[in-house]
This record gives C-alpha cells, structure tokens and sequence, in this order.
C-alpha cells in the first residue's frame, strides 16, 4: 500500500509541475499548489522526488523549478496568499490528465533514448534542427538533406546503396547503369531509373515523390513503379495508393517553406517539428485529425505554431525549452 500510495503522489507532483508551467496558472492553483505541499512530509518527498527525475533526465529541467525565479516550493513559502486549508489537488480535469501523461511518456521516452543505440548518431551525413544542407557525392549525385535528418552512404562496385535513418532527403541521381542507386528506409527499397526524387521517413513510415523521371519502390514481395509527379507511402502493413501530388508544395522546405492543404494537424506539427528545438505533445489524439491549410516560413516555426494555436483555438503550454504541450483550448473543450 505504500508503494501504490508514493506512486499516486509522484504523480500528483508531476501533475502539478505541469499545471504551474502553464501561463494561464493564477493565484488559486499556486495556493492549491502551496496547501497541497504542505499537507504532510510525503506530498514534500514527492515533490522533491519529480524534481530529481527532470534534473536527472536533462540538465535544462532544472528551468522546470523556475516559476518566477524561485522553485514552486519556495514560492509557495513566501506567495502573498491567503492562508487556505490543507487539500489534495483538485481532481484533474481531461486536459491535465492527458498532459500529464504525455509528459510521463516524453520522461520515458528521453530514458530510453539517452541509453539507446540510434545509428543515425553515427551517420555520414546529419542535419541538425532547422538546418539543411546539400552534398555532391563522387559519382556527381546531388543529396539535399532536409532539417533534423540522417543518412548513410555506401558506394561500392555493384552498387549504390543509401540508408535514410530519418527526416527527408532528396536526390538526383548521376547515371551509372552499372551500379544501381538505390535507398533503404524502414524496410522498403526504392531505386532510381534516372530521376530526381525525394524521401520522407516518420518512424516506420515512409513516403516516397518523384520529381524526375522514374523510380521502383520494393516493399517485401511488393514492387511499385512511380512516374513524375507521384508519391506513395509506405509501412509494416504494405503501400498506399499511388496518388498525383503538387511537386512544388511538396518540396517547398527546399525554399523554406512549409505548405499544408488539407492536412492533419498531427502531420504539421511534425513538420513544424523538424524546425524547433523541444517536443511538440499533442495531449489529445483527436486534435491531431484537426484540417490545416496554410503557408508557413520555416524561418519563424514559433509564430507559425502560434497562428495555429489561434486560428484552431488551441492552447501552448511551454514546460522550459524542450517540451511544448498542444492542449484543446476553451472553445475545444467544450466540444
């Protein structure tokens, strides 16, 4: 019972370091705050417990304990409140308990990856966030790599093989019928029949566009032929459609422009993504099917992600500079 009783109050400490971050938290949560820490010498040991797991994770969380220059604690202490009646926090409503468990899956998810082998740490070729850079390989192949991106390169005598580890990149190929060019993402193959295309990589999921000629996407036993002006993608469950796509709008980022119509607002901030420092969280899964059109300059990510904030009526909750929570705003939760 103990054990079941610690847990439930580390979790109401993580719960509220995110509801202190939030800009729009006033005087009432910073007294709920200040009663809640004061109700025994446990609800302080958990408190003090969520701080080491930020600080731990990463040096910048230690900005989490900054609420106006001063840890919540010591705020609490010498806030110019009116002395209130020691209470467990309010129960959280549908918002909070959605950030605060995507706040504990981003807590894993740095765990895991400050331990983990990532190959693309390792590759010939990275781009950090909101960079992008090109390459002419010793055939005369072009590489463009798009913002947050990685891959490999291995040139031998049979054939060229290029292994996209994430993020995008786009490539025109320098003839060389006796060496095929191929790429490796996930675990399909596409293969350059002369052309100029170019691939997106989200975790499993990939998604190949010519822009040139031809190129034959291998997918297991499947194989797909694209012509200019095509694009599919692909995953553990097989290929997509072959849809006619706007090359232009597709490729944008090469100018520094992020085009979106009709696109799922989950899909934008993963774009957007690529071009900010930090995590950008949906805490709700049905805000990421939300309909974006827009134009975005990929110079200024911030103010594209506060136009969508206003124009989609959601609302940004900054814990420090790595994690960005996208919450349903006032209008969005009373939906």
């Amino acid at each position: 019972m103990t054990d079941t009783r610690n847990d439930n109050l580390l979790e109401q400490a993580l719960e509220w370091c995110v509801l202190l971050q939030d800009p729009d938290a006033g005087p009432e949560e910073r007294a709920g705050f200040a009663a809640w820490l004061e109700t025994s010498e446990a609800h302080r040991q958990a408190w003090r417990r969520a701080e080491e797991v930020w600080r731990r994770l990463d040096p910048l969380a230690e900005r989490l304990t900054d609420g106006a220059g001063q840890p919540p604690d010591r705020l609490a202490a010498t806030s110019a409140v009116a002395p209130v009646r020691p209470q467990a926090p309010k129960p959280a409503s549908r918002q909070r308990t959605r950030a605060l468990r995507a706040l504990a899956a981003m807590l894993l998810l740095g765990a895991i990856l400050g331990w983990r082998y990532d190959p693309a740490w390792l590759a010939d070729y990275r781009t950090a966030i909101a960079e992008q850079r090109e390459w002419r390989l010793e055939d005369g192949s072009l590489i463009r790599l798009a913002p947050d991106s990685a891959l490999d390169v291995d040139y031998g005598t049979a054939r060229r093989r290029i292994r996209l580890y994430r993020g995008e990149a786009w490539f025109q190929v320098a003839a060389d019928p006796a060496r095929p060019f191929v790429v490796e993402s996930a675990n399909g193959h596409t293969q350059a029949l002369g052309t100029a295309f170019d691939i997106r990589r989200r975790g499993d999921q990939v998604r190949v566009l010519v822009s040139e000629h031809g190129v034959q996407v291998s997918l297991d036993r499947q194989r797909q032929r694209l012509e200019q002006g095509q694009a599919l993608t692909y995953d553990t469950d097989g290929f997509s459609p072959v849809r006619n796509v706007d090359v232009t709008n597709e490729l944008a980022w090469q100018n520094q422009r992020l085009v979106f119509q009709d696109a799922p607002l989950a899909q934008v901030l993963a774009e957007l993504q690529r071009y900010m420092p930090g995590r950008l969280q949906l805490t709700d899964s049905a805000l990421g099917s939300l309909s974006v059109t827009a134009v975005f300059d990929t110079c200024q990510p911030r103010q594209a992600l506060e136009s969508l904030a206003d124009v989609l009526a959601l609302r940004l909750t900054r814990i420090g500079p790595w994690l960005t929570l996208v919450r349903p705003g006032e209008t969005q939760g009373q939906q």
